[in-house]
């Protein structure tokens, strides 16, 4: 019987820490959003929302979204360039002169990436792409396998 009572006071004791610490937890949670709150970011989940008008399948645009979407890519490209070429490089930089010529070198390839495949859409992708397939002998075919 004493063995019993013991064990039940241990358990008891285990569910009392439990609570405590959740109930620490909790508070360190409401701590930090309520300090979220007071500076003021309370629009944080808003911050990658687009806005504008919603789009309707028969409705016709003036320009084709395509082309808006590649400019749009190239001017973000262009704005990035700028702001990497303003920023100004510490005279003490650990960096050897190779590193930072392989590191220029690097993002100019990534740009003409960028470019390469905002330059084409979707549509002209899949077009070039069924021509070269339409241009194919037959030996690349599917074999037809089974009865039929």
């Amino acid at each position: 019987k004493k063995k019993k009572k013991k064990k039940k006071k241990k358990k008891k004791k285990k569910k009392k820490k439990k609570k405590k610490k959740k109930r620490e937890r909790v508070r360190v949670r409401e701590r930090e959003m309520s300090s979220t709150a007071s500076k003021g970011n309370n629009n944080n989940s808003y911050e990658n929302v687009t806005g504008g008008k919603l789009k309707l399948k028969g409705a016709i645009s003036k320009k084709p979204i395509v082309k808006q979407q590649q400019q749009k890519t190239i001017n973000a490209i262009e704005k990035n360039e700028k702001k990497k070429e303003n920023l100004i490089i510490l005279p003490e930089d650990p960096r050897t002169e190779a590193e930072k010529r392989y590191e220029q070198v690097q993002r100019k390839r990534e740009k003409e990436e960028i470019k390469k495949k905002a330059a084409k859409s979707h549509r002209q992708k899949v077009d070039e792409f069924n021509k070269f397939l339409g241009s194919l002998s037959e030996h690349h075919d599917i074999p037809k396998v089974g009865p039929g």
